[in-house]
């Protein structure tokens, strides 16, 4: 699969700007049903945003043993995953593998 570039700056600039979502559409899903719902609505979205977080790392040498948080946003809401909570994992791996 060829891999995508990012769009350029203009193409950026050129987006409508998005009013922001409130703290009542950030979700963390727990639970088989949460998780079902919550990919349900992900890979129904034309696009998402995707980003990870990771313990710190303090020390030279140490070796970070992240990520160990997964965000996806749609327009609307927005998903906290955390990967050690049962079932995020496979989610997380079901959006990414998504061919939509």
């Amino acid at each position: 699969m060829p891999r995508l570039l990012p769009p350029s700056k203009p193409a950026i600039q050129a987006l409508p700007p998005h009013a922001g979502i409130g703290a009542g559409a950030i979700v963390q899903p727990r639970g088989a049903d949460a998780l079902a719902r919550a990919l349900d609505d992900l890979v129904a979205q034309p696009e998402i945003g995707f980003d990870t977080e990771s313990k710190p790392v303090f020390t030279a040498g140490q070796v970070s043993t992240g990520p160990d948080v997964v965000q996806f946003a749609t327009a609307e809401r927005a998903y906290v995953l955390q990967l050690r909570d049962a079932g995020t994992e496979d989610l997380v791996r079901t959006v990414l593998q998504h061919p939509g």
